[in-house]
């Protein structure tokens, strides 16, 4: 490392995120296929990702849709980034190889139709 400091001295509280979060209690979805959805709620959000509340025994899959009421109904394709203590975080950005073939699988189908 080029600066001298290691990873492990910056302070816990650092926030390293490229988007400002802000607090949220949105009801929210979470579309794991043609027929299942899982009730959440978004306790913070940004441009680039979301905390939601969720029990910890339900499973979820690595990539899913993610349905947020508010005024407007927002979806966003959602990568799981980590899980714990009723928490999930995800992300709102291209989660990695095969994104585009998993925006246009039939498993996940608008709920809405326009």
């Amino acid at each position: 490392m080029a600066s001298g400091i290691s990873w492990t001295s910056y302070p816990k509280n650092l926030d390293l995120r490229r988007s400002r979060r802000r607090r949220a209690q949105q009801p929210a979805k979470i579309v794991t296929g043609p027929e299942t959805m899982i009730h959440c709620e978004v306790c913070d959000i940004s441009a680039g990702g979301a905390k939601l509340i969720i029990r910890d025994d339900l499973p979820l899959p690595d990539f899913f849709k993610l349905y947020i009421v508010g005024h407007t109904l927002q979806v966003f394709e959602a990568c799981l980034r980590w899980r714990g203590g009723g928490y999930a975080g995800v992300s709102f950005e291209m989660c990695g190889a095969g994104e585009a073939e998993r925006r246009t699988d039939p498993a996940y189908p608008p709920l809405f139709a326009h």
